[in-house]
């Protein structure tokens, strides 16, 4: 043990609980809003679930969260807020636009629209609505 960290220990610090929280922010008006389509809704997630059950369950107006993927895809996964489920995936352009955002706003999300099942591969695709918003004190 070195003099320094006999002098200042260091102390353990619990593990950070990785799973997306939805934090209330009070009422406050969007900057802007714009809606985006999710991407790989026909996926099944990491833990066997299956994207399109998910859906087909989830309501028009569900709060989602946006969670950013740091991986080589850049890619903001989005999951139902009241269960933790992914739906899906924004698409690249818009993942890398609010991941390089984010610092200087706040984004909410819904589920704006789930579509009728294509005839053909029965896949229902989902749109969000995005809303951005200014940090608090940032004027």
């Amino acid at each position: 043990m070195s003099l320094i960290s006999w002098l200042f220990p260091r102390k353990k610090r619990a593990a950070k609980d990785p799973t997306p929280q939805v934090v209330e922010k009070g009422p406050r008006d969007p900057i802007h809003s714009f809606e985006a389509p999710l991407v790989g809704v026909e996926l099944e997630n990491q833990d066997n679930s299956v994207r399109q059950e998910i859906i087909a369950r989830t309501a028009v107006g569900a709060e989602t969260i946006l969670v950013a993927q740091m991986g080589a895809l850049k890619l903001a996964a989005v999951f139902v807020a009241e269960t933790g489920e992914q739906l899906g995936y924004l698409s690249r352009e818009v993942s890398i636009k609010i991941i390089r955002e984010a610092k200087g706003y706040d984004y909410g999300s819904r589920v704006a629209t789930i579509h009728e099942p294509d005839p053909d591969s029965g896949i229902r695709n989902v749109t969000l609505t995005v809303e951005v918003f200014e940090k608090p004190g940032r004027r």
